[in-house]
């Protein structure tokens, strides 16, 4: 699966599926669970913006060093 899927669950939950081993859903009480093959975790918001910028700061450094610059669909990557 290449783009994010947005979905709502009955008790308000806001789920973002982002990859098919990857899923993020917001609950209405304040946490944010993080589903992924590896395992699940469980945030509150505070500690969700702190992740979030820890991730925005890897991809920075990522990009940096000159991963993630295809896209998954081209042929180079294959």
């Amino acid at each position: 699966m290449n783009s994010t899927r947005f979905a709502s669950a009955a008790d308000g939950t806001q789920i973002a599926t982002l990859t098919d081993d990857l899923e993020v859903r917001i609950h209405v009480r304040p946490t944010v669970t993080i589903v992924s093959c590896t395992g699940i975790a469980t945030l509150d918001y505070d500690d969700t913006v702190d992740v979030v910028a820890a991730l925005t700061e890897a991809i920075t450094i990522l990009r940096a060093r000159g991963a993630g610059t295809a896209n998954p669909d081209d042929d180079a990557r294959r």
